[in-house]
């Protein structure tokens, strides 16, 4: 497997917690070890906590605009950085305001 110019000399065989991390936020620096790893967590974890039960942890404050949504509809720059699918990607955005 060729090393991509950004690889720097990393162990594309050899997980890392960055890279999976990475891959699971829709990046694309990881390599086949890192997405292994990866699917194997979405197969055991798949949903960590349902919309309702984050937004739960807003009681009793203000949720301010764009409310509680998938990430890339958290303040894009522009409308071009939305995908065409947010809720491929698996974590949610909010931020709340004590009244």
């Amino acid at each position: 497997m060729n090393e991509p110019d950004w690889a720097g000399g990393i162990d594309p065989n050899q997980a890392s917690v960055a890279r999976v991390y990475d891959y699971l936020l829709g990046g694309a620096h990881s390599f086949t070890a890192d997405r292994d790893i990866a699917r194997t967590l979405e197969a055991i974890e798949p949903t960590l906590r349902t919309a309702e039960e984050i937004g739960a942890f807003f009681t009793g404050f203000d949720l301010l605009d764009p409310g509680l949504v998938h990430g890339p509809l958290w303040r894009p720059d522009s409308p071009e950085d939305v995908p065409d699918d947010p809720s491929q990607f698996w974590f949610l955005v909010g931020a709340g305001r004590k009244p």
